[in-house]
């Protein structure tokens, strides 16, 4: 088994399980089921096919008010294990 560059990191054994990342994201939208929405189709695309089979998470969902209607900065964690 080689090692892994200086500096990466990175140790031996990691994967998706034991690394997890928080995703934040801001969408604008009209009403909460559309700031949801918008929001959790930000999270499938960064997750991936697997967030549908493990889950994501909601850590925090802060609103404000925007001329466009609302601005949501939601933050996500992958379900793990």
């Amino acid at each position: 088994m080689s090692m892994p560059p200086l500096g990466t990191h990175v140790w031996f054994g990691d994967d998706d399980s034991t690394f997890s990342m928080d995703l934040r994201v801001t969408v604008v939208g009209r009403t909460p089921a559309d700031l949801r929405a918008r929001a959790l189709d930000e999270a499938r695309l960064f997750y991936g096919g697997r967030a549908e089979h493990t889950g994501v998470t909601v850590l925090s969902a802060d609103v404000e008010k925007a001329d466009d209607g609302y601005r949501a900065t939601v933050v996500f964690r992958q379900v793990t294990g």
